[in-house]
């Protein structure tokens, strides 16, 4: 009796469950040209290449692959460019200057004068 009275007390074992760990798991998704174009933003452009000027010729070199492919395949690919959100953010700040009557570089935000000169350089070539 002396002894039990000395050893700790021992709680009772309490089965605790664990949440479950998943492993992250990613959708697997091919993205071909006309994807890829319809997905640039400034941020993917800006990973293009960091010179504007290199960033625009890729954006040219996807539209002349789609164009080997057929004209049909490069038309797809200009629709989906003027779907993307960095051409939305283009023609948001152009809008923007004639409507307020004020200069670009106050409008532009946080895209960059040289990469919107680009961009405006690419919509003159790329009209149809």
């Amino acid at each position: 009796q002396a002894v039990e009275k000395t050893l700790p007390q021992q709680k009772p074992i309490q089965q605790v469950q664990k949440p479950k760990v998943q492993d992250v798991q990613f959708t697997r998704r091919l993205a071909g040209p006309i994807d890829e174009l319809r997905s640039i933003d400034l941020e993917r452009f800006r990973r293009l290449s960091p010179d504007p000027i290199q960033a625009v010729q890729r954006i040219k070199d996807m539209l002349d692959l789609l164009e080997e492919q057929g004209y049909e395949k490069r038309v797809q690919g200009l629709q989906s460019f003027k779907a993307s959100p960095l051409f939305k953010q283009y023609t948001s700040v152009t809008q923007q200057a004639f409507v307020t009557g004020k200069g670009i570089d106050a409008i532009l935000g946080n895209l960059k004068r040289q990469e919107f000169d680009e961009l405006m350089k690419l919509n003159s070539e790329i009209r149809f």
